[in-house]
């Protein structure tokens, strides 16, 4: 019964710790949506930024001005306009 008990208490708390991270402050939805995009925007890099104006182009071209696509993302590619992934946080 003390086992079972002792279990119980570590999975609980592994679970409120997971739940005691913060949120990032661009998900406080009671500030401007100009306020949220600068914080969004200050934590990315110009690789970043770049990433989600440009993208990869969805056909299978060779111009030396298209960045080639990681292999990962190759196989969502074909028949599409495009893909831009997302950014981890």
């Amino acid at each position: 019964m003390r086992r079972m008990w002792m279990m119980g208490l570590a999975v609980a708390l592994a679970v409120s710790g997971a739940a005691a991270q913060p949120a990032p402050a661009w998900m406080d939805q009671s500030l401007s949506a100009d306020a949220r995009a600068d914080l969004v925007q200050a934590q990315m890099s110009q690789d970043d930024e770049l990433l989600l104006v440009k993208g990869y182009f969805g056909a299978d071209t060779h111009q030396p001005w298209i960045k080639t696509p990681p292999a990962e993302y190759l196989s969502q590619l074909p028949g599409t306009a495009g893909f831009v992934p997302g950014i981890p946080r």
